[in-house]
């Protein structure tokens, strides 16, 4: 897969319960992913807004930040096997 003329993308969803179904039960959020060349390198910037800080609240609560590093875990792996 080549995206060389992706710059980044932004999303604004529900989030999806443990069967990937989508729930009230986390707050909707909008995400934006952006990808930036820095001396031969990508430099990827992932920002989340929430409509109050109470979703921010309990959208961490639930797990979010742990997804989140699991989710650019898994990128870098895929990065690294395309790389090889």
């Amino acid at each position: 897969m080549k995206l060389s003329n992706l710059s980044g993308l932004s999303i604004t969803a529900p989030s999806p319960d443990k069967d990937v179904n989508p729930t009230d039960e986390i707050p909707e959020q909008l995400g934006t992913i952006t990808f930036t060349e820095n001396n031969g390198k990508t430099k990827v910037t992932v920002n989340y807004q929430f409509t109050s800080a109470d979703d921010l609240k309990v959208t961490i609560k639930m797990g979010m930040i742990e997804g989140l590093t699991m989710t650019l875990g898994n990128l870098a792996n895929l990065l690294n096997e395309i790389q090889n």
